[in-house]
């Protein structure tokens, strides 16, 4: 059996699954025999998803996501729910943007 995606562990931490081997320590990922890994790309090409499908082609299951930019609101829930809005806030914000940015 061919593997369908490839894992990448950190300890006992998952910190990449992807559908290509890309290092010799890769663990290789198996599906059962109804399911199949389909690859979800962007407009330009680029893979950002990596899911699980049955025979009908409906999403079992999402092996891995690219990440995307929080919205200013998805940080500002964050920081009510795990912290104080002060002066770090804006700091933080300024960061994540600037990286996404690049």
């Amino acid at each position: 059996m061919k593997p369908v995606a490839w894992m990448r562990r950190q300890g006992k931490r998952i910190i990449r699954i992807t559908p290509e081997q890309i290092r010799q320590d890769d663990e290789p990922l198996y599906t059962a025999p109804n399911l199949d890994v389909a690859t979800v790309r962007d407009v330009n090409g680029k893979i950002i998803a990596v899911t699980l499908i049955d025979d009908e082609h409906s999403v079992k299951d999402v092996l891995w996501q690219s990440p995307r930019e929080l919205s200013d609101e998805e940080i500002g829930e964050l920081f009510s729910k795990y912290g104080e809005k002060d002066k770090w806030f804006d700091f933080a914000r300024a960061i994540l943007k600037k990286a996404s940015e690049k």
